[in-house]
């Protein structure tokens, strides 16, 4: 009997969950009552919450260790995040202009900021600065990426490109310029004016923010 009450007990506190979203808005939920909802197990996204507070960032390993998490609700999971990923991306595509680093912020900021590798990528752009195309150039370990620039501008040319914009997440969540991203910046910008590619803009995105060398001065 004890089971049967616990189990009801967990479906009216969904029902009542679910009415309440329905009532007044999923924008006045917390994250941890409309996981719950997505789940239908109000207390295996308590379960999750007290694995990780910030749940939201968490890989398949820690999910497999976090009580009650089977395969099935792993994959819900992480299917849930790389949606949300998708959903709030706005993406840049081909032969749209790109007018400022909130542009590219907003098209890449969902889908790099909370990756644990780092990646190196170029977007290829013509006179008018119109996408061209996008080139995951490199990924590196957690501390570095090595940019070689044979491999960035052997892409741009053979696109054509006129102009480009250079960007690279941070896994440690700052985006502030190391020494190592201002001496790549540089050192990529010469070759552009030698091969006759502007660099318009060189981009640091992690989860606590975006660092545009343009808007710094750096470019």
């Amino acid at each position: 009997f004890r089971k049967d009450n616990i189990r009801m007990s967990k479906d009216v506190e969904l029902r009542i969950l679910q009415e309440e979203l329905l009532t007044k808005g999923a924008e006045n939920f917390s994250d941890i009552n409309l996981l719950g909802v997505v789940l239908q197990s109000p207390s295996l996204a308590r379960s999750l919450q007290r694995q990780s507070e910030n749940w939201h960032r968490i890989g398949r390993a820690d999910l497999e260790k976090t009580p009650r998490f089977n395969g099935v609700r792993t994959a819900q999971i992480l299917a849930l995040l790389e949606l949300s990923k998708r959903i709030t991306a706005i993406p840049i595509r081909k032969g749209q202009p790109v007018c400022c680093s909130e542009d590219v912020s907003a098209a890449y900021r969902p889908r790099l900021a909370n990756k644990k590798q780092e990646m190196f990528l170029a977007l290829a752009l013509d006179t008018k600065n119109r996408v061209i195309a996008e080139h995951i150039v490199f990924k590196g370990s957690l501390t570095q990426v090595e940019v070689h620039p044979r491999e960035v501008f052997s892409k741009l040319i053979k696109d054509g490109a006129a102009n480009t914009i250079l960007l690279h997440n941070h896994p440690s969540g700052d985006p502030t310029p190391s020494k190592h991203d201002i001496a790549i910046s540089q050192r990529l910008n010469k070759v552009g004016e030698l091969v006759g590619i502007s660099i318009l803009d060189f981009l640091i995105i992690a989860s606590d923010g975006t660092t545009s060398f343009r808007d710094l001065g750096l470019m």
